[in-house]
């Protein structure tokens, strides 16, 4: 599915006035801005975000999940304000390529001219709707696998050292022993 070129001039027209208006690319900031609440919330991995406006007078809220990595929050944050700027009253959304594809990639494009930095070359722009959903869905779930990754290695490296201070100390057999007895 190749997407509309009168779409994707909207919506750099869109990104274009909030450069123009606000300055920056941030889309917490955005959403703040635009009076849209952001809520980070425990889902299971399946659901990364949704968003949710129940009337034109409602700015919308969106929902993050808390377990994603910094950085996917960041690109789900955008692609659900384009979602609420882009897509007037609904329900809810969710990041699903499957439900709505049209609109997925409709979202998934505000959100990388919303923030360029995260597309690797400009020919991503060029991609087929389905191509695009699925550099975007790739790119959240492969940030926070390396967010994850990156805090096991520095958890391991915090240990590491507690273990060296711990074997510089004389009564590191005392404190083991003490340790055992708080566990039981």
């Amino acid at each position: 599915m190749k997407a509309d070129p009168d779409v994707q001039r909207e919506i750099k027209r869109i990104v274009s006035i909030l450069l123009k208006k606000y300055h920056n690319r941030d889309p917490f900031y955005l959403a703040r801005l635009l009076g849209i609440k952001v809520t980070f919330l425990d889902f299971n991995e399946d659901i990364p975000a949704f968003s949710e406006r129940r009337s034109l007078s409602d700015r919308g809220n969106i929902y993050i999940n808390q377990n994603f990595g910094s950085y996917s929050q960041k690109i789900l944050c955008a692609h659900e304000l384009g979602h609420l700027l882009l897509h007037g009253v609904c329900e809810s959304t969710f990041f699903d390529s499957d439900i709505e594809p049209l609109k997925e990639y409709e979202a998934n494009y505000f959100t990388a001219i919303l923030l360029p930095q995260i597309i690797n070359k400009k020919e991503v722009l060029d991609y087929s709707a389905e191509d695009l959903n699925e550099y975007i869905t790739s790119l959240v779930y492969y940030a926070t696998r390396f967010a994850r990754l990156r805090n096991a290695k520095r958890e391991q490296e915090v240990m590491r050292l507690r273990i060296k201070r711990l074997h510089r100390k004389k009564n590191f057999t005392a404190y083991l022993d003490n340790q055992e007895k708080q566990i039981q």
